[in-house]
């Protein structure tokens, strides 16, 4: 199976992912597809938000907490992601 380029968009922060997030080469890479994935059903490339998301999924199923001391000045977008969670659970 041969596989296309990604496109990202400018406004990701590698250094800032690479430092701030503890995860394992398989987690970083079902990060990165989800991601991928993500910003293909939206038609767009793969951006910042995508990334954070995903690596908050991540953290969800290997059961860890999404802390604001890891995901920084990205937490609201964590934090929103997690209401939107609850208000269909409750729906």
């Amino acid at each position: 199976m041969r596989l296309g380029l990604c496109i990202q968009a400018e406004d990701i922060e590698l250094d800032f992912l690479a430092s701030a997030f503890d995860l394992m080469g398989g987690n970083v890479r079902n990060t990165t597809i989800t991601a991928a994935y993500t910003a293909a059903e939206a038609g767009r490339p793969v951006a910042m938000a995508d990334l954070i998301r995903g690596t908050e999924r991540a953290y969800r199923k290997l059961g860890r907490l999404s802390l604001e001391a890891e995901f920084g000045r990205y937490f609201e977008l964590v934090q929103s992601q997690e209401r939107a969670r609850l208000k269909l659970r409750s729906e």
